[in-house]
């Protein structure tokens, strides 16, 4: 990241951004905090196309009103082109949301082939056959400190918070 952040807490400016869960850490005291977001556009994309579509309806609508037609085709277009494109959102969102279910459900399962029982969320061995839960691998650039719990980057061989080695 391009853009320095300074710890709410302490005044540091020694963060790391945590790419995985999208928060900073401070490194001098351990504070955690995620950045505000203002939206997902950012003001602009669907949200503007509806202010225009609804903008231009009303023009519309006073112009037919008056004996005009002028907006009314131009209008029906922008919201025919908001609803396509809010369509393909709502598809996206949906598409996302099954792999996202199918991934959960996949590793939930038990890897024994003649088994494939499905695991609740505190089991770490299969209830029919023993066979322990494989659990997959976080892809962080951090490591987590096995007596602590906090976190520190790859190239750190000692523990910023206990003084633990890291292994």
């Amino acid at each position: 990241m391009t853009q320095n952040y300074v710890c709410p807490s302490c005044g540091a400016s020694t963060t790391r951004f945590r790419a995985t869960l999208g928060s900073h850490i401070c490194q001098r005291c351990g504070h955690e905090w995620a950045p505000m977001k203002v939206g997902k556009h950012g003001g602009k994309g669907f949200a503007s196309l509806k202010s225009w579509a609804i903008g231009v309806s009303v023009v519309g609508l006073i112009l037919l009103i008056s004996g005009q037609p002028l907006l009314v085709l131009p209008s029906v277009v922008l919201w025919v082109v908001y609803f396509y494109k809010t369509r393909k959102e709502n598809q996206r969102k949906i598409i996302e949301a099954y792999e996202e279910r199918e991934l959960r459900l996949k590793n939930s399962r038990c890897k024994n082939q003649d088994c494939e029982n499905i695991f609740e969320t505190n089991e770490e061995f299969c209830t029919k056959c023993g066979t322990p839960r494989a659990r997959p691998l976080m892809n962080s650039e951090f490591l987590l400190c096995g007596s602590c719990g906090r976190e520190f980057g790859r190239n750190i061989k000692f523990c910023p918070g206990c003084g633990t080695q890291a292994y």
